[in-house]
């Protein structure tokens, strides 16, 4: 499969994570990620986003005038680049750290979607118990791999001319993090390791970041965020087993 064809091919895993919420036993598994990415979502922003859209907006007032009267094109620019993001960054992060509170019902949701399009769900017995203290270490495990090189990219925001860069590339990264992120649920039922996620993902890159565009963008937009968490879970079991031919893209939907 080319790239760009499969570029156009990963939003549809998305919207066909919309139509797999409505699968049997669903539904209830919901209510718990809902209510805890929205309090999550909502004490991130007013404990981090806020104080440093606040820091910008005087950091950007702090320069010489006439810096303004020449450049007063780029001070606005680079401050609507740098909240853009900002937002992003925090949106992303917040949905992270949500993610570890509620991963043990994705978990369950993706083992669902997963008997629904191979008539079987793969997944190791651990109990109750060993299943949501597996799915909480494997969050960690994310958040280890992700925050250091998100931290990278809004260094790099903050340097002159470099920072013009910096938005285009967190969201591109930002994509493709949401996309390891949402795809991992059903390899950590089987016990597979997170490096074999992100090795199955680099085998159709294109596929990946087509998932990951459109979601990083839903995820990026308050209360939106929290209807497409859900839907980006049913959506990248889906992107996985087809992924791995384990799935015809046929049966189930």
């Amino acid at each position: 499969m080319s790239f760009v064809g499969d570029l156009g091919r990963g939003p549809g895993f998305l919207a066909l994570g919309w139509r797999l919420l409505a699968t049997p036993g669903v539904r209830p598994l919901l209510v718990w990620p809902l209510l805890v990415t929205f309090l999550v979502y909502a004490g991130t922003v007013a404990a981090v986003l806020v104080p440093t859209m606040d820091w910008l907006e005087n950091a950007m007032a702090d320069l010489p005038q006439w810096f303004h009267d020449w450049f007063g094109f780029l001070v606005t620019l680079l401050e609507v680049l740098l909240g853009l993001l900002l937002v992003l960054l925090v949106g992303w992060v917040a949905l992270l750290l949500a993610g570890i509170l509620a991963s043990p019902f994705y978990g369950r949701i993706a083992a669902l979607v997963e008997a629904r399009l191979r008539g079987r769900a793969s997944t190791v017995e651990r109990g109750l118990a060993g299943e949501a203290w597996a799915a909480i270490r494997r969050e960690f495990q994310k958040l280890a791999w992700t925050l250091p090189r998100m931290l990278a990219i809004l260094i790099l925001g903050l340097l002159p001319v470099v920072n013009t860069i910096a938005s285009p590339l967190a969201f591109l990264f930002g994509a493709w993090v949401m996309t390891a992120q949402f795809t991992d649920f059903t390899p950590e039922n089987r016990g597979l390791p997170f490096t074999a996620t992100r090795s199955d993902l680099r085998g159709r890159r294109g596929l990946g970041l087509g998932f990951g565009i459109p979601l990083a963008l839903g995820l990026g937009i308050p209360l939106v965020n929290l209807l497409v968490a859900p839907a980006a879970v049913a959506g990248g079991t889906a992107l996985w087993l087809r992924i791995r031919g384990e799935w015809d893209g046929t049966r189930g939907v």
